[in-house]
């Protein structure tokens, strides 16, 4: 392993994506800005068994989306395709992931916040091009915890 760069990395995502202090950043040619998105705490991305991909960050205590149909979308150029989300919660968020079906992100005060990812359509149906997607709504619980820095979701239903 050697160093890469991004001295205030808080988070790092698979793709490769990584939430920084300045934002998040998409590595491409280098570690490489994407615009319009300050002060990142948790990035996660999820490809699906259908192409499909989701996103979602954590910038401020706010969640946002990117809904892109494959990772070729995550470059530099698509920072205008981050929307802020309408959570049902009013604590700022912490950390977000993915299930295969679902989104998560949690507050600092415990609550848990979910939403399932509708496909309306499928792969068969569209001759293999990409589903599209749109989130139900969000419902949300108290852990009975605070304190929370991170949260995680185990995938061992694959």
């Amino acid at each position: 392993i050697s160093y890469a760069g991004l001295d205030t990395a808080h988070d790092i995502d698979a793709e490769p994506v990584a939430a920084t202090t300045d934002g998040l950043y998409v590595l491409a040619n280098g570690w490489i800005k994407i615009p319009s998105i300050e002060q990142a705490e948790s990035v996660d991305i999820m490809r699906s068994s259908d192409r499909l991909v989701r996103a979602h960050a954590v910038c401020g205590g706010s969640l946002y989306a990117c809904n892109v149909s494959n990772t070729a979308g995550l470059v530099p150029d698509m920072g205008a395709h981050w929307k802020s989300v309408n959570l049902p919660v009013t604590e700022p968020i912490m950390a977000v992931t993915h299930s295969h079906t679902t989104t998560y992100a949690v507050t600092t005060d415990g609550t848990l916040a979910a939403c399932v990812d509708i496909t309306t359509e499928t792969a068969e149906t569209t001759k293999k091009k990409p589903a599209h997607r749109r989130e139900a709504e969000w419902q949300h619980r108290s852990l009975g915890v605070t304190g929370v820095s991170a949260i995680a979701v185990s995938h061992n239903n694959w």
